[in-house]
Formats: C-alpha cells, sequence, structure tokens
C-alpha cells in the first residue's frame, strides 16, 4: 500500500505542530507562574523592608524618644499589617 506524498507531509508535520504548540503553552504557563513568584518575593522584600524601618525606628525611639513621632510609627506598623494581610490573601 503507498500512500500519497500529500498525506506523508501531513504525519509529518502534524506531530510537529502538535509539539510546538504543546511547548508554547508549556512556555506560556511557566513564565505566568514565574510572574506570580516574582510579584510574591516583591511583596515580601517590601515586608522586609518594612521591618527593618520599624526596628531602627524602635532602636531611635528608645536612644531619642522626642526625635520620632509616635503617629509615624503607628503609621508604618498599619502598613506593615496592610503589607502582610496581602501577603496571606494572595497565598492562599
Amino acid at each position: 500500500m503507498r500512500i500519497s506524498m500529500p498525506k506523508k507531509v501531513f504525519y509529518v508535520f502534524c506531530p510537529l505542530m502538535a509539539m510546538t504548540v504543546l511547548l508554547g503553552v508549556t512556555v506560556y504557563l511557566g513564565l505566568s507562574f514565574l510572574n506570580d513568584s516574582n510579584t510574591q518575593i516583591c511583596r515580601l522584600k517590601d515586608f522586609q523592608l518594612q521591618i527593618e524601618k520599624l526596628a531602627s525606628w524602635q532602636t531611635n525611639m528608645s536612644l531619642h524618644p522626642k526625635n520620632i513621632s509616635l503617629d509615624d510609627f503607628q503609621s508604618e506598623i498599619q502598613a506593615a499589617q496592610k503589607t502582610a494581610e496581602n501577603i496571606a490573601l494572595k497565598t492562599h
């Protein structure tokens, strides 16, 4: 039984097309997950920076209590709490 030339071309290129589409979907999903991970890492870095800032403010408040405004310190605490809530909501 002989297979015609157009069918041979189809049988060769059909699996190649399927593999190309599958690889494209895999790359797209991989980049999407990478973007989500990068966003989460940025949130964690922001939270870490806020915690470090609060720690330095706390040290400065204990050494020089009159130089630091309590309202600014409380606003930073609230910002850190909001960031922690955003991290908790995005991970679940």
